[in-house]
C-alpha cells in the first residue's frame, strides 16, 4: 500500500513539474488522470514540498499555481474528512482560529 502511495505521489510531482516546464496540459492531465482524481490536502501538501525541496522556488509555483487550482479543483471539494473529535489537536486549533476569527471581527468594527 505505502509503495502505490508513493507512487501517487511520485505521479502528482511529475504531472506538477511537466506544468512549471510547460510540457502539454492536456497529455499531462490525461495521463495522470487517476491520481489527479484521487488527490488529497495530505498528497498536495507533500507535492508541493517536495517542489520546493527539488528546488522550485515559490515564484515559479506562483506562476503556475492557477492551472493546479482548476485542476485540482473537483477531486479537493470532494474530499470527505473526519472532523476531529473533541480535544484532538486537530480540534484545538479550529477552535482558536474559530476565537482568532471571532476576535479580528469585533476589532474591525
Amino acid at each position: 500500500m505505502a509503495e502505490l502511495i508513493g507512487k501517487k505521489i511520485d505521479n502528482l510531482i511529475d504531472f506538477c513539474l511537466g506544468i512549471h516546464e510547460n510540457k502539454n496540459g492536456r497529455e499531462l492531465y490525461e495521463k495522470y488522470l487517476s491520481d489527479i482524481q484521487a488527490v488529497t490536502p495530505t498528497d498536495l501538501f507533500m507535492v508541493m514540498t517536495e517542489q520546493l525541496t527539488r528546488g522550485v522556488s515559490v515564484e515559479d509555483i506562483l506562476g503556475y499555481v492557477d492551472k493546479l487550482i482548476n485542476v485540482f479543483h473537483e477531486p479537493l471539494s470532494n474530499y470527505v474528512w473526519r472532523k476531529p473529535q473533541a480535544d484532538e489537536f486537530l480540534d484545538v486549533l479550529m477552535r482558536e482560529n474559530a476565537g482568532l476569527i471571532t476576535h479580528l471581527q469585533e476589532f474591525k468594527s
